[in-house]
């Protein structure tokens, strides 16, 4: 992982968070001088935010609303740079009045520095009420522990008092720093919507006149207002921009980003790409050396390969599988890789410090890979107009054994084979890290994979169900069911079957289970479970049903309403069903239910059942052939899968001779 965005955590999410908090390290509230010699000015007084009229429309799903979203960028002559966030948010409802109560901004603990100005709760009547010192507290996050994720960032924590339906906080911090990710340029992104309608937006960047001149500026998606530049004294520029009335942004399940479609300002001062390479490709190169005795084993591990693709199967699967995924992303360890013989002494490294080590064992046996930065999020678009760090999440590697012609490997999928990508890294574009400048890859589009659960049941007289369920996983679902599957003992393997058993048989019993073995890796992982389901039948009634095994884990969430603003994102995939259920002497089905067939552009579903040799065969197939649906095209969708929940939902009636389940 690319631990390049520090933003601040929205407070429209209120979820429980473990921390540490800094021991004996207080929260400073003495501002920088130039904060109230040169910023304080640029600031909207919160008396003034109070008494502006409002306009935006709320909905009636609205918590909240931002009365004034306000950020300064100031740069002094020395070069320092402020960052001056004022917030000011209103409570509507009990639910927002929670989310207000609490704020958190992050820092980098390695080269900036935060300061609290104000921090206040403003009750309906007007009373104003500070926050406690006790109540703003520095502590370290570890809120990525559980995905093996520790930064050295810093996060200022704010409880404000007495906040209710109705209740107004204010917060004033100055982000100060003089050392910059990229020496002696700037890059930026501003949202212009929220989860939450904003009554009043203004972003102010106040720089030297030299390096305005070379400031890119890059609108994506409408609304964004034009900004008021002024010239001032002492060769310096003034950018700001004012929004009014700005609706909330549309909440909608697996919807785009906003960084990707906008409203987002996006800001650089880089010419080019070939620019940013020329900055990162050093910082790849000088942690790419690997040690005498790592390359005595790398040949020692290879010394039996007949071919080039060999190799890199063979060192793919050393890196992915022996370095386990750990990101300890400390000072510039967010940016910049670990010596890739450290990394391997170590056993551990994030999606960098993995992809570097590999690339450097197969520069070794002379096979040529470059880095390649991602965004994994939604579709990954890259703003290409305005080149920033902060457009990447993610690194893997571009392996050349023919010129010209790239495989794409993940050494952070820990099953992973040479050429198998999750659905994060596929289909988008990718951004080579080279000697010879920027260069554009676009990752080959691939399915996730597929799950397959098999059924091979048998129904008694009695109307219990017994028998075996077998899941079979391929492709990247069978890469990370190996690697969860591996870690689990006895009693976790149980549990994970239970789990599963369950979601398709409530109230299921677990006898036994087996998984296969992973000595010869062959990319698939299956899990068998033998169950027992008590009987539900009504034994006065002499007809009886059997159901479809279903559970939601076999359908992508599609929200509740099939009107959409944004497009929709899913991973293409397969999902099979197959039921057997072997059925006592002389019942059989009153009537079967029509076949089910849906074919579109974008998704395949059939549905069947039938009746064979004293067998109910229930079948079911779910592929998604895209993975961006527009909103045209979701209303299809959702209407298909209500068919599909409608036909699965009709249960089996089953005739039964005189006697039978009595």
């Amino acid at each position: 992982m690319l631990l390049w965005r520090i933003t601040r955590i929205v407070a429209a999410i209120v979820i429980p968070i473990p921390f540490c908090t800094a021991v004996g390290e207080e929260v400073s509230r003495q501002a920088p001088s130039i904060f109230t010699e040169a910023v304080l000015p640029l600031l909207t007084p919160v008396d003034e935010v109070l008494k502006s009229p409002s306009q935006v429309t709320v909905g009636s799903a609205s918590d909240c609303i931002v009365l004034l979203n306000e950020e300064v960028q100031f740069f002094d002559a020395k070069g320092n740079r402020y960052t001056v966030h004022h917030y000011v948010s209103k409570a509507l409802t009990d639910a927002g009045a929670k989310a207000i109560a609490e704020d958190t901004w992050g820092y980098r603990k390695a080269n900036q520095k935060i300061c609290l100005v104000q921090a206040q709760t403003i009750l309906p009547d007007g009373k104003r009420l500070p926050v406690a010192p006790n109540a703003s507290i520095l502590q370290s996050p570890q809120r990525q522990a559980d995905n093996s994720v520790y930064s050295g960032s810093g996060e200022l924590r704010l409880v404000f008092p007495n906040v209710k339906p109705g209740s107004i906080t204010e917060s004033i911090v100055v982000i100060s720093e003089s050392e910059f990710r990229i020496p002696g340029e700037f890059t930026a992104g501003k949202w212009f919507a929220w989860g939450w309608p904003i009554q009043t937006l203004r972003y102010v960047i106040e720089m030297p006149a030299p390096m305005a001149d070379r400031l890119k500026i890059t609108p994506v998606g409408g609304n964004i207002p034009e900004p008021q530049k002024k010239n001032l004294a002492g060769d310096r520029v003034r950018l700001i921009w004012s929004g009014k009335d700005i609706p909330a942004r549309p909440n909608e399940i697996s919807s785009p980003p906003t960084d990707q479609v906008g409203p987002v300002l996006y800001l650089t001062t880089l010419p080019d790409w070939d620019a940013f390479v020329k900055w990162y490709y050093p910082l790849v190169e000088e942690r790419s050396m690997i040690s005498e005795t790592l390359a005595r084993e790398v040949d020692e591990w290879t010394k039996d390969a007949k071919n080039r693709a060999e190799v890199l199967d063979i060192l793919t699967t050393k890196v992915a599988r022996e370095v386990r995924y750990l990101s300890l992303a400390f000072g510039t360890a967010d940016i910049q890789p670990y010596d890739c013989s450290a990394v391997w002494a170590n056993q551990y490294g994030d999606c960098k410090d993995k992809a570097t080590l590999l690339r450097a064992m197969l520069r070794h046996k002379g096979i040529d890979a470059s880095l390649v930065l991602l965004n994994t999020e939604n579709v990954g678009r890259i703003e290409r107009r305005s080149p920033d760090y902060r457009q990447f999440d993610h690194a893997i590697l571009a392996v050349y054994l023919e010129p010209g012609r790239p495989i794409f490997c993940d050494p952070t999928i820990a099953y992973a084979k040479a050429g198998l990508i999750s659905p994060g890294d596929a289909d988008r574009d990718g951004l080579l890290i080279g000697s010879k400048g920027a260069e554009w890859v676009r990752t080959p589009a691939q399915s996730a994979g597929e799950f397959s659960y098999e059924f091979d049941m048998k129904l008694s007289s009695s109307g219990e169900l017994s028998g075996w369920m077998t899941k079979n996983s391929g492709g990247y679902y069978g890469a990370v069911n190996a690697h969860v599957f591996a870690r689990l003992d006895n009693d976790g393997l149980r549990s994970r079957a239970n789990d599963l058993i369950q979601a398709f048989f409530k109230g299921a019993e677990i006898i036994d289970v087996t998984k296969s073995s992973l000595e010869n890796w062959d990319g698939r992982h299956q899990l068998k479970t033998y169950f027992i389901v008590p009987s539900a039948n009504d034994h006065s009634r002499r007809e009886h049903r059997v159901s479809f095994p279903q559970a939601s884990l076999l359908f992508n969430d599609l929200g509740s309403d099939k009107r959409r603003q944004t497009s929709f994102h899913l991973w293409p995939d397969t999902v099979k069903v197959i039921a057997r259920i072997s059925l006592p002497e002389g019942l059989q089905p009153i009537e079967l239910p029509r076949l089910l067939q849906i074919r579109s552009e974008v998704f395949d579903i059939t549905a069947s059942w039938e009746f064979l040799d004293h067998q109910c065969i229930a079948r079911l197939e779910l592929r998604v052939k895209e993975s961006f649906i527009s909103p045209d095209k979701f209303q299809a969708l959702f209407n298909s899968h209500l068919s599909l929940h409608a036909w699965l939902d009709r249960s089996l009636g089953l005739s039964a001779p005189t006697g039978s389940f009595v």
